[in-house]
């Protein structure tokens, strides 16, 4: 598999993971592929490296997850239930989502994390989010 087209699987693991453990926690700490998506031996290989030396870390840093260092298990972090209100949004709105660590990309029509970016902006706006919107109906 071509590292383009691995690039997007790769950088859409933290939402999928977060969106995943709306419902389950603790789970495995595996990759999360939509149906149209294939990874041969060795990029899975590479995704698994990833998502446990330097996604699960990154989110953990940001209190959205905690894992054990054996890498076999994630659950929601101590800051996690302050990310739920925009993880439960439909797909559709988040279109024009920016805001902190988050932003969806239209090309590949995943949420991207950039864990560069605070997530503190993100989570002011969602804790304000029941005093008014943007305008928009969202508060990015």
């Amino acid at each position: 598999m071509s590292e383009d087209r691995l690039e997007p699987i790769l950088s859409a693991q933290p939402w999928r993971l977060l969106c995943a453990l709306r419902e389950e926690t603790p789970r495995e700490a595996e990759p999360i592929l939509r149906a149209d998506e294939r990874l041969d031996a060795e990029a899975r290989e590479t995704l698994l490296y990833e998502l446990h030396h330097t996604l699960l870390p990154e989110l953990a840093a940001d209190g959205l997850v905690e894992f054990v260092d054996t890498g076999e298990l994630v659950w929601q972090g101590p800051r996690f239930e302050t990310l739920r209100p925009l993880l439960e949004r439909p797909q559709e709105p988040l279109g024009d989502l920016d805001a902190g660590p988050f932003a969806y990309d239209d090309d590949t029509e995943t949420v991207r994390y950039d864990p560069e970016e605070s997530v503190e902006q993100l989570l002011a706006s969602l804790a304000d989010e029941h005093e008014g919107d943007n305008g928009n109906g969202t508060p990015w």
